[in-house]
């Protein structure tokens, strides 16, 4: 399954956009990996920046008071157990190309495609309503 790109996906929420653009170096570089060293190394860094973002993500839900916070904030849950599962075994186990292309699947097309989406048009809303 070719793997959709973050940038094309836009929010209309600058930080988030310039973070899905940075997530989706992170894939890059992460399915370019050789070796497991390289491979440990992009999956940690992957990690590293989806946890920034789900925290910049639920910070601005919070503040914005966003109806479907709940719902988003267990698709980030979900997300994340699955990919401490893989930073928990990659420098010790092979991991499965099928395991991580659905992960990234599940990333890009689903969480940023459907629920970043529905949340940026919220909060693009927000933002252009009057308070």
């Amino acid at each position: 399954m070719p793997v959709k790109k973050l940038q094309t996906q836009q929010t209309g929420v600058l930080v988030i956009d310039a973070q899905h653009k940075e997530l989706q170096i992170r894939i890059e570089k992460l399915l370019a990996a050789k070796d497991r060293t390289t491979l440990a190394l992009c999956v940690m860094a992957l990690y590293q920046c989806f946890r920034e973002h789900i925290a910049y993500e639920e910070r601005l839900m919070r503040k914005l008071k966003y109806p479907a916070m709940k719902a988003h904030i267990d698709q980030h849950q979900g997300l994340i157990s699955r990919l401490n599962a893989v930073v928990r075994r990659v420098s010790t186990e092979p991991i499965e190309k099928a395991e991580l292309d659905s992960f990234i699947a599940d990333l890009t097309q689903n969480h940023v495609g459907t629920y970043d989406s529905q949340f940026g048009a919220f909060a693009k809303l927000q933002e252009s309503s009057p308070n």
